[in-house]
């Protein structure tokens, strides 16, 4: 039985996956109204239809208070609101060994697994990519081994979130800073580009990067083609800039 303030949401994958394999994500909150919030707004990508592609990897996904007992399967730890978290639930989280992400709203942080947010719905927009990306439901998708490795890269994070009519302008949004671009050691970019976009542009946007990041710098490109309206695009960077 599921202990109270824990909601679990999961997406049954096309392929053959044994429940004990099945990667579980903990989205860790300051209480039950908020896990009851993000599990109601992250619903729809977890249903497996949010791209229109289904899905072909199982996921599941825990969204609890952050005092509440982490299972020991929990592959991946996003704690949001990072910045008001207990400094004692901060050391027992870090004991448990998983990929550990303090999302924040502040910036006022020198953790390392720190990132940035402008506010909850960019950070919203980031996890409905990452789980449509790991459920095996983007077009150019991004593996776990590539994403665990993303997260091992140094430095500060920072998230960005953008919306419009054309794709090719949001870019410029997201990385704005050369000085900041060239210090980079990872960038993650989720593009959504409705139906309009191509493999040719796929290549344009892997090019554009290419021109404004340093060749050490990890890079993953991934397409989500199934919604339609505004064009957007989300940029997980990790820099070494202060």
């Amino acid at each position: 039985m599921m202990d109270a303030g824990i909601h679990e949401l999961q997406i049954q994958g096309t392929g053959v996956l044994a429940p004990a394999e099945m990667p579980t994500i903990a989205l860790l909150v300051a209480d039950e109204a908020a896990a009851q919030c993000w599990g109601q707004r992250l619903a729809s990508v977890l249903t497996g239809e949010w791209s229109g592609h289904g899905a072909r990897n199982a996921l599941k996904v825990l969204v609890q208070p952050w005092e509440s007992v982490l299972p020991v399967a929990v592959r991946d730890i996003h704690v949001i609101g990072a910045e008001v978290l207990p400094g004692d639930v901060l050391t027992s989280i870090e004991s448990h060994g998983a990929l550990l992400n303090l999302h924040r709203f502040d910036s006022c942080s020198d953790h390392s697994e720190s990132t940035l947010w402008g506010k909850e719905s960019d950070l919203a927009a980031y996890f409905e990519k990452l789980f449509a990306n790991l459920s095996g439901q983007a077009g150019f998708g991004m593996r776990w081994d590539d994403y665990s490795l993303h997260l091992r890269q140094p430095g500060r994070r920072v998230g960005r979130h953008a919306r419009g009519a054309d794709w090719q302008r949001l870019l410029p949004d997201l990385l704005d800073s050369p000085e900041q671009a060239w210090q980079a050691t990872s960038v993650i970019l989720f593009l959504d580009g409705g139906a309009d976009l191509t493999l040719g542009h796929y290549v344009e946007v892997c090019n554009w990067l290419d021109s404004r990041l340093p060749a050490r710098c990890l890079t993953t490109v991934s397409v989500l083609t199934g919604k339609g309206g505004p064009c957007s695009a989300t940029l997980l960077l990790t820099t070494l800039q202060d």
